[in-house]
């Protein structure tokens, strides 16, 4: 067997086991709804529904503004302006020993990015004007423009015309230029792509399509229902399903099948033949996969919430002889006061070789002082005999009237980490969302401490700050790309490209020199 398929039949037991986590799991939300209805525990599916909507309904109540402003720039006609700006601290030790230290200082605060954006949906039409300014005099600006037909973009200071590209007309040009795996037929429209991302409604809806799609494997008989099961020092009513090999061989191909064929799918990830080959390849070879303790799901539950979810199940390809096994478990636990405990941690553990990959995810919600705090913890590790990674993000977040406050720090774990700076750092942002206008605002700061046994203790501090504002109206005005003021790539001559390549190059240097000769060549 060559390296490509080994490597492919390995790809295959990962990706497997993934849709096997995130997939079989879920199919126990709808299990209950399987179950008689006269059986008092019919109602898991909506105890699923009740544990995530009570620990996560905070968002709404205390940010809710953002989401509504994110669903109105999806469907609304609307411009905005925004300002970016940056500062940085560098240790003393550094500008004592060098001078330009100061200087790069000073030309980071005085930086700016001035960005104009217009969005039409009802007509496709996008623009986005950039400008690169030092100390109030701009450095360099740009724009592009893009409806149903055309994108063109344009650089005032390199060449004076707009470049033209013909949407429809990307996937010949790739061809004919030697591309071997084009990845669209047409150059995507940004309104379409906006508007075929999942808004968390359309996430939700997608969701229980799925779990519809996979609660048609779940018969009442493979449901097991036990009262008074003791949990982690707890009683709960416990619901287990249980897959044979061949059960969950089936589901697997139809379920890669259904992703195979979902237009969402496509839209998001791009629609090539080769990642149908892909999908294929993997429906193909799922039978060489062995289940030998089947799959396992259990959830425990306790009056209208579900608190405790675990799956497991052993994975082999006896051709490679690799063998790992899969443990998933979630907690939820809903307090009292308007508090929660999320917890989600996944193991995966070969048994042919040395190794393990373990993803953590924590997060504690509770009110605080008329605001609602939210601590998080991801964890990562992963060692097999040659890597060893082991890290961890911590995090605490306040949500208060539609402003979030938020510091994190990085944990580094693994032993040949010694020289990494600790790793810390800040985000704040806010948003209002009134009848025809709206603003947000943000902070994303980070901080680096060093010990250099030179110089001592060293703190690096970087901090980017960012306001828009935005103005709905349908009113909205677009520039004009015509054939006097745009070249059109697609149809250009070798020649006529390399011309004008030319004269880029030196207009590039003319502007370089006139502009930056005063900093002494910086």
């Amino acid at each position: 067997m060559d390296q490509n398929q080994r490597g492919n039949k390995k790809g295959l037991i990962w990706i497997v086991s993934i849709i096997l986590v995130f997939g079989i799991g879920a199919i126990g939300v709808f299990a209950y709804n399987q179950l008689v209805t006269k059986n008092p525990m019919v109602q898991y599916v909506n105890a699923e529904k009740n544990t995530f909507e009570e620990a996560w309904d905070y968002y709404d109540e205390y940010y809710g503004d953002s989401k509504v402003l994110s669903e109105r720039l999806l469907k609304e006609a609307y411009e905005s302006s925004s300002t970016f700006t940056a500062d940085t601290q560098l240790p003393a030790q550094l500008g004592q020993s060098d001078p330009m230290i100061g200087m790069v200082q000073g030309i980071v605060s005085s930086i700016s990015l001035n960005t104009e954006t217009k969005v039409k949906p009802s007509t496709k039409e996008f623009y986005a004007g950039v400008d690169l300014s030092l100390q109030g005099s701009s450095l360099l600006d740009g724009n592009v423009y893009q409806n149903e037909e055309i994108t063109s973009f344009q650089v005032p200071a390199l060449y004076d015309k707009y470049f033209v590209l013909e949407n429809n007309g990307l996937g010949d040009y790739l061809r004919q230029a030697g591309a071997y795996e084009v990845p669209f037929e047409e150059i995507p429209n940004i309104i379409e792509l906006q508007q075929e991302t999942l808004t968390a409604e359309q996430l939700k809806e997608m969701v229980r399509e799925y779990l519809t799609f996979l609660k048609d494997y779940v018969s009442e008989e493979k449901v097991n229902v036990e009262d008074n099961v003791k949990y982690e020092g707890e009683s709960f009513t416990k619901l287990s399903v249980n897959f044979t090999e061949a059960e969950a061989q089936q589901l697997i191909k139809d379920l890669l099948t259904k992703i195979r064929d979902d237009e969402r799918f496509q839209s998001q990830f791009g629609d090539t033949e080769l990642q149908k080959e892909e999908i294929n390849y993997l429906i193909d070879n799922v039978n060489l996969l062995k289940l030998p303790n089947g799959i396992t799901y259990e959830a425990y539950m306790d009056g209208d919430y579900v608190s405790y979810r675990t799956l497991s199940f052993d994975i082999t390809d006896e051709m490679e002889q690799d063998s790992v096994t899969f443990s998933l478990n979630i907690n939820t636990l809903i307090q009292s006061g308007d508090k929660y405990t999320f917890d989600l941690a996944l193991h995966v553990v070969p048994q042919t070789e040395e190794g393990e990959l373990s993803i953590s995810y924590s997060e504690n919600g509770a009110p605080n002082s008329g605001a609602y705090n939210v601590k998080q913890s991801l964890g990562f590790l992963y060692f097999d005999e040659w890597s060893d990674v082991d890290f961890a993000v911590n995090a605490d977040t306040n949500y208060k009237d539609n402003t979030l406050e938020s510091t994190f720090d990085v944990v580094i774990n693994s032993p040949y980490t010694q020289d990494i700076p600790e790793i810390s750092g800040f985000i704040k942002s806010n948003v209002s969302n009134g009848s025809s206008s709206a603003e947000k605002g943000f902070e994303f700061g980070i901080d680096l401490a060093m010990m250099d046994p030179m110089m001592g203790d060293m703190n690096f501090n970087f901090t980017i700050y960012g306001d828009t504002a935005i103005n709905f109206a349908d009113n909205l005005e677009f520039p004009a790309v015509a054939e006097n003021n745009s070249v059109y790539v697609f149809d250009l001559t070798p020649q006529e490209l390399e011309q004008i390549m030319y004269e880029i190059e030196m207009n590039a240097m003319t502007y370089y020199q006139s502009f930056f000769g005063g900093f002494g060549g910086f």
